[in-house]
């Protein structure tokens, strides 16, 4: 599969999925094949068309939520929890942009992409 643009939105909520769904339908509109990388809780959100199966071991809410206790706390701690996490985020990454080779990659504030997409060379917004 060759795409203009693939959207890889965190899974930490709604507003992440909603952003980056609007962006995919919006695109479409213009003529670009999209295609947004999905399977968390609001899946049933997202039109079929649009999107494909999201990475396996994602960072989810519960990160995010633990992210934010952290921050109250003073404590600072990366996000992904361990290295090996953070590792298995960006490899899936990487075989999901090796299988449908996007011109270029959307995300909402995704840390993993940033990585995985300059391994791949494809450009990130």
């Amino acid at each position: 599969m060759k795409l203009d643009a693939l959207i890889l939105p965190h899974n930490i909520g709604i507003a992440h999925v909603m952003r980056s769904y609007l962006v995919a339908k919006e695109l479409q509109k213009l003529g670009y094949s999209v295609k947004l990388s999905y399977s968390g809780e609001y899946v049933d959100m997202i039109n079929d068309s649009i999107r494909i199966d999201g990475i396996f071991e994602d960072y989810n809410k519960r990160d995010y939520e633990e992210s934010l206790l952290n921050s109250q706390r003073k404590i600072i701690k990366f996000p992904f929890g361990n290295r090996g996490r953070l590792e298995t985020i960006v490899n899936n990454e990487i075989l999901l942009l090796s299988e449908i080779k996007p011109r270029i990659v959307i995300g909402d504030t995704r840390i993993p992409l940033f990585v995985s997409s300059k391994i791949r060379s494809i450009p990130y917004v």
